[in-house]
């Protein structure tokens, strides 16, 4: 299971060539600039928009493009990670370029940031790269891009060593003893019975033991959209049992990102279970 979908934009002279790259030493981390938009709507942007210019009009032509556009719903591939994409002048043909969305306030939605966490981490253990290897777009090109990590720069270094602490746990920031992971796994299986989400993957990862905070966070949001939708009543003893995995998944990680979305979704489950 990676952290991404996909949804590969078609080769065109403007956001993908096509060109294959032989050697990945960097990850290049952008923003993408305009408040509220989402990774979807990019891939419209780069996928249609840029695809239907002219060459050979008499206007100026853009050109391009990243790898990954992360939103707080969802992580979306656009372009094969082992092409090019136009998005840091000279080390687009030896990097992963990874665009994060942004709120309308300028700043990173907490899920945006674990997904970003969790891409980093990834992008690691795929390529075989550190922390060290990852770059703003600023420390290419001095553009400033991500605005809020070049003005912030303690954020950006803050967001290297939390992927630094997961890789360290093996990619994985859920720490919890072998019999709450099976009784996690035995509560996931129920609910997949149930009918309540469709991949009985993430029950097997927690029998494993395997199961992340950010994957955890992608199911309780397709739980939460199913429950709140007025057709799908919830009593307050079923909700008492998702939030009951919730509390485990918030002692179990560091990450105050997660655990601040945790205690979100918990809320939003008292809330539609008449509890608030």
């Amino acid at each position: 299971m990676t952290s991404w979908n996909e949804a590969i934009i078609p080769i065109n002279p403007f956001s993908r060539p096509g060109t294959k790259r032989q050697l990945t030493r960097n990850i290049v981390w952008h923003y993408t600039g305009n408040p509220g938009a989402t990774a979807r709507g990019h891939f419209g942007y780069f996928g249609d928009t840029l695809v239907r210019q002219d060459p050979y009009d008499d206007k100026v032509d853009t050109y391009a493009s990243a790898h990954l556009f992360i939103d707080p719903s969802e992580s979306l591939l656009i372009i094969p990670l082992d092409e090019v994409a136009y998005h840091a002048s000279q080390a687009n043909p030896f990097s992963v370029g990874v665009e994060l969305c942004i709120e309308p306030d300028l700043s990173f939605h907490p899920a945006t940031y674990e997904r970003a966490v969790q891409i980093g981490v990834e992008l690691c253990q795929l390529y075989g790269l550190t922390t060290a290897d990852f770059m703003r777009h600023y420390d290419v090109t001095r553009k400033v891009c991500p605005k809020r990590w070049v003005e912030h720069p303690e954020e950006w270094e803050a967001f290297k060593a939390e992927v630094d602490r997961r890789l360290q746990n093996g990619g994985n920031d859920m720490q919890l003893p072998t019999e709450e992971w099976g009784a996690l796994g035995n509560r996931l299986d129920a609910l997949y019975r149930s009918g309540t989400f469709t991949d009985y993957t993430y029950a097997v990862k927690a029998f494993g033991g395997e199961l992340t905070a950010s994957e955890l966070v992608t199911l309780f949001d397709q739980i939460g959209a199913a429950i709140e939708a007025p057709a799908i009543p919830l009593s307050a003893e079923d909700a008492n049992k998702v939030i009951s995995f919730l509390s485990a998944a918030h002692g179990a990680t560091a990450d105050p990102e997660a655990k601040e979305e945790f205690h979100r979704l918990a809320n939003e489950l008292r809330k539609v279970s008449g509890q608030l």
